[in-house]
This record gives structure tokens, C-alpha cells and sequence, in this order.
């Protein structure tokens, strides 16, 4: 369903109205007694008509205690944008008009199993870091570059999953896409296809 349901919405006039469409759309695929049982959510990002980077969540998760999502909902909540309308501000300072005005500082949002997330990114960063301090290493510079490394770092957590869980709830293929206010800079799934026609 994503790839098509992507595909068809992808001339949405903002990413409400794209979030609002896919709950819609779930809530006819998805029985509410799945949802009743199971964690379910998405991450939407994207800029909006002013160049703004805006993050919504959509998710049937009532709450969290530690790590477990805990009171699931038979149907996904209203869509949540956790960026621009709460954390710029509450966390950034944003004054709502100029960007200027934000801190400037790194937002994380993260969804799903998040253990090994929590457990493992910053220690890979930190493992990474040393590294980087020899002249033969080279740290990530730009978009595509972060890219890649992002992918890594996704790829030795599913390797993780693969290797020492009970149920491999994070698997390949990993896809990382990095964009900006212009576009798509960097998609890992477009590499790997020209690599497959490379094969």
C-alpha cells in the first residue's frame, strides 16, 4: 500500500492533509482488532509552502512505560505535527515567524522499537568519532554523505536484530532518504537498484 498510496497522494497541498488521507486510508485496510493488539505508527516529515520543516506523527499508541508502548488504540489518532507548532518552541525558542530566532541544536524523533536506538546510535557515533580522528578516515561531509552514514548505522542495528532477538522486528532492506526545502538529495533505495543493474 505505501509505495502507491505515496506515490498518488504525493501532490497533497501540505502534509496534514497527506497524514489526515493516510489515517483515512489505514482505517480501511487496517481491522481496529489489529490495531487493538499491535504499536502502530508513522513518521512524516517534509517543508512546508514557507520552506518550514514540519513533523507530524499518526500513531494508535496511548503511551509509553520505559521502553513498551503501552493502552493501544482500535484506530489511529488525530494526526500530531511535533515540530513546528510544539518542540520549535518549546525547545528551540522558535518565536513562530523568524527562524532566526530557533536555537540552533538537533531534534530526534523516533518510533517503533526503539531499544536498540537508544541503546546503540550514540555509542556508534561515539565509536565512529575516534575514527574520524585519523587522517585516513574521512568524516561525513555532505547530505548524501550523512546519508550513507545514517544508513550505516541503521544496517548494524537490523544486523543486531537479526542476529540476537527472538523476533527480528528490524530488518533490511534499510532506505534513508535526506531532502531539503528543493528536493530529494540523497535515496539509498535508488543506489541500491543502480547497484542491482550494476550485478
Amino acid at each position: 500500500m505505501a509505495p502507491k498510496y505515496i506515490t498518488r497522494e504525493a501532490a497533497s497541498s501540505d502534509l496534514k492533509s497527506f497524514a489526515e488521507t493516510l489515517r483515512t486510508e489505514l482505517h480501511n485496510v487496517l481491522p481496529q482488532g489489529v490495531l487493538q493488539q499491535s504499536p502502530s505508527g508513522f513518521h512524516l516529515c517534509g517543508y512546508n509552502k514557507s520552506s518550514l520543516p514540519e513533523f507530524w506523527s499518526l500513531t494508535n499508541v496511548g503511551g509509553l512505560q520505559g521502553y513498551s508502548h503501552v493502552n493501544f488504540k482500535p484506530q489511529y489518532g488525530s494526526p500530531s505535527e511535533d515540530f513546528l507548532r510544539r518542540d520549535a518552541v518549546e525547545q528551540l525558542g522558535w518565536d513562530r515567524e523568524n527562524p532566526a530566532s530557533a536555537e540552533n541544536k538537533i531534534m530526534i524523533y523516533r518510533n517503533g522499537d526503539f531499544r536498540a536506538h537508544v541503546a546503540v546510535w550514540e555509542t556508534l557515533d561515539d565509536a565512529m568519532s575516534k575514527l574520524f580522528q585519523f587522517s585516513d578516515f574521512e568524516r561525513p561531509k555532505t547530505p548524501s554523505d550523512y546519508g550513507r552514514y545514517v544508513k550505516f548505522k541503521f544496517e548494524f542495528i537490523s544486523y543486531i536484530y537479526k542476529n540476537w532477538t527472538k523476533k527480528n522486528i528490524i530488518a533490511r532492506p534499510i532506505d534513508v532518504i535526506v531532502s531539503n526545502s528543493s528536493g530529494i538529495i540523497f535515496d539509498s533505495s535508488r543506489e541500491r537498484e543502480k547497484a542491482r543493474g550494476r550485478s
